[in-house]
């Protein structure tokens, strides 16, 4: 049968409580438990001062509260409900109606289910004042071990400014939880539990929130907003469009684009072309974001107009110098003379005059020309089919999207004509 201990002192639980009723504890002072008081009943209500009953052997069916600090572990499903306190002969002495505490709450199963069929509130201003956790002994991402569920019309209350943690554990088996914390409202997260916080934007100091170990797919895709063009700038990453450059498929709870954070969009490959997007970031609320770019290619453009480089290249291949020794500032073009480069790191010798086809361009050669026709026309080739990669101009210039032109190599560096030289 029922079970009802009173004291206007403190009780401790020392050994073994076991009814196939309930048990009524009204206790002015505080309850405590050691690791042989495990309590076992069909339902445990608890009246006046502070209990202390953390014992993961407790093994209780239903639980109600009126009184101030409450911590509670239980071993299995334990439903918070309405129970009663009836005398022998049957009149009724109490009833206690779901958990109506003026301190801290903590209702906490190891394993099993927490099912809320009544109110839990609380006065405390805490930011613990209301925890419940159900299923303590999974971790984060993994669903199964416990959900916190909750009847239709259940609401989860603190006073002002103190704030409510449910932790629970699969999005489809806690039913309730979003009229409890509220659609919409930016308190949930996933992936993480009272140890691991997976998620990248914190709690808020105030509210109602739930904090769900499993963690949800999101796939994020390209749409019309996305930007699809840039110039090459060195980067994989670039500025997509921000929330409104992607679209989301598999939001939870009234959960919103905004509320995930910002988006990082990036490609493969960061040279000209056409590349894949990637949409990333999004990690405020602890979804796994699974990135699906097939709608849409970011097209890399070269950093240099080719049409000016081009006739640069022209404009340098028209001097009308001699092209046997390179130009220096003091050379007079009316009377070319001999130039000692030995200063600038260049031989005599050392400017190679090559066409994209790999064949030595016309010209008055001179005297280097001598030297320079000992290599052989593989060299020659070689050394015009490598001009872009050679002269270090990277993946993103103009060589990059066009084939080699015609242009000065110098070994150990390059100074063109100016433009006193040109005829």
């Amino acid at each position: 049968g029922d079970v009802s201990i009173g004291t206007q002192g403190d009780l401790a639980i020392n050994e073994a409580l076991a009814t196939r009723g309930n048990v009524f504890l009204n206790i002015s002072g505080k309850t405590t438990q050691d690791a042989n008081g495990n309590i076992t009943a069909d339902g445990l209500a608890l009246k006046g001062g502070n209990f202390d009953l953390r014992n993961a052997s407790n093994w209780v069916g239903d639980i109600a509260s009126r009184a101030k600090d409450v911590s509670f572990v239980n071993r299995a499903d334990v439903t918070v409900g309405t129970l009663t306190e009836t005398a022998l002969d049957g009149t009724r002495l109490d009833q206690i109606v779901g958990i109506g505490n003026t301190g801290k709450v903590q209702v906490v199963t190891t394993t099993g289910n927490i099912i809320l069929t009544e109110n839990v509130s609380t006065t405390s201003n805490a930011a613990d004042a209301i925890v419940l956790n159900a299923g303590q002994s999974a971790s984060a991402g993994v669903a199964a071990g416990g959900d916190v569920k909750a009847d239709a019309g259940v609401t989860v209350s603190t006073g002002a400014g103190g704030r409510a943690v449910i932790y629970t554990g699969s999005l489809a088996g806690s039913t309730g939880m979003v009229d409890v914390v509220g659609s919409g409202s930016g308190n949930f997260r996933y992936n993480s539990d009272e140890q691991q916080s997976n998620f990248g934007r914190a709690l808020g100091n105030t509210g109602v929130h739930a904090v769900y170990r499993e963690q949800p797919v999101l796939v994020v895709s390209t749409n019309g907003a996305t930007t699809q063009t840039k110039v090459f700038d060195g980067q994989t990453t670039f500025n997509g469009g921000g929330i409104a450059g992607y679209d989301a498929n598999g939001l939870w709870n009234g959960d919103t684009k905004p509320m995930l954070g910002n988006p990082l969009y990036s490609v493969g490959t960061q040279g000209p072309g056409s590349h894949l997007i990637n949409i990333g970031g999004l990690a405020d609320l602890g979804y796994l974001i699974v990135s699906s770019p097939a709608n849409a290619n970011l097209t890399v453009t070269p950093s240099v107009d080719y049409d000016a480089v081009r006739q640069s290249v022209a404009d340098a291949t028209r001097v009308g110098a001699e092209v046997s020794s390179p130009h220096a500032p003091e050379l007079n073009p009316a009377q070319p003379k001999p130039a000692n480069w030995s200063d600038y790191g260049v031989e005599d010798g050392g400017l190679l005059l090559v066409d994209q086809g790999g064949t030595r361009a016309s010209g008055n050669t001179g005297d280097s020309d001598s030297a320079a026709q000992a290599e052989d026309t593989a060299s020659e080739r070689e050394l015009a089919g490598n001009v872009c990669s050679d002269g270090g101009v990277s993946e993103g210039g103009a060589c990059a999207a066009y084939p080699p032109q015609t242009v000065f190599v110098v070994r150990g560096g390059v100074r063109l004509p100016s433009l006193a030289m040109r005829p």
